[in-house]
């Protein structure tokens, strides 16, 4: 009798469960395919660290319909067992009862499994917009006398975070977000940067690469020479070392060094910036 009331009671809370599940998110996806891309998307920018707000606000709506889930789950096991408890007695044998308690089983655990993981990326995705909005709020504080920045530029199959671009050149901005700890230095020694020395390192090959492809796409544009600077920024770091003359590395309190990292062999007539302002909006090349 009680073996054979919670296992009934749990199938028909499992099933709710499930039905609310695909309930919901069929509503989401209606809901984003009905309402486009907003009244003003032709006069909007796309803002800093705007890829992991949206990932961010995805990742908070699946963890709201899991947890609504676990809430109808939770109810209608309540209202099923304490209202009807009688209805399921003699209806089941022993390995149905055994089957579908196993299933309960699988289901809980890995709606718990999700649970966690999706907590676990909201925190990361958390960090890697604030380290992104850092950086990119920080290069609008150098932007006018016909210097402008661009977030998430994309360029061929990659995204390059930030673009600044004005009179004195044309520079590419990786953020490269780490969570500090006590010993907050990098370096930045050949073509590998050095997290508190001997823990992390990564190369900046990959970082250069986009760049120049980034400057074929505007010298076509232009039709002239053009270079790309590459800037890899490390927010919450301090810049122990540099030895690159192709790669300077920043963080967010020093970004205002870009304004001192500049050739005469850079620097572009005011028609050629607005041409590149142009082509940079679209954020397509």
């Amino acid at each position: 009798m009680e073996m054979e009331a919670v296992s009934g009671a749990a199938l028909v809370a499992l099933a709710s469960a499930v039905f609310f599940t695909l309930l919901a998110r069929g509503w989401q996806v209606l809901v984003q395919s009905l309402s486009g891309n907003g009244y003003f998307a032709d006069f909007m920018t796309t803002e800093a660290a705007q890829r992991f707000r949206d990932q961010l606000t995805a990742t908070s709506r699946r963890q709201s319909i899991l947890l609504s889930s676990a809430l109808v789950f939770m109810l209608a096991f309540a209202a099923t067992y304490l209202l009807a408890p009688d209805r399921f007695s003699g209806h089941a044998a022993t390995w149905q009862l055994v089957t579908t308690l196993a299933v309960l089983s699988g289901s809980v655990a890995y709606a718990l499994y999700r649970v966690t993981s999706n907590f676990l990326c909201l925190r990361r995705l958390s960090y890697l917009r604030d380290a992104h909005r850092a950086i990119g709020h920080g290069l609008q504080k150098m932007a006018g006398n016909l210097n402008r920045v661009f977030h998430e530029v994309r360029c061929g199959d990659g995204v390059i975070d930030n673009v600044l671009a004005g009179v004195h050149g044309v520079y590419a901005i990786y953020v490269i977000a780490r969570k500090a700890g006590k010993r907050n230095k990098v370096r930045l020694r050949g073509d590998r940067l050095q997290f508190a020395p001997g823990q992390f390192q990564t190369g900046i090959a990959d970082y250069l690469l986009k760049s120049e492809r980034l400057a074929r796409k505007l010298r076509k544009a232009l039709k002239h020479d053009l270079r790309v600077r590459t800037v890899i920024a490390v927010p919450g770091w301090d810049i122990e070392e540099q030895a690159n003359e192709n790669c300077l590395v920043v963080n967010e309190r020093n970004l205002v060094m870009l304004g001192g990292w500049k050739d005469r062999e850079d620097y572009l007539m005011n028609e050629d910036v607005e041409l590149l302002h142009e082509l940079l909006s679209v954020r397509a090349l």
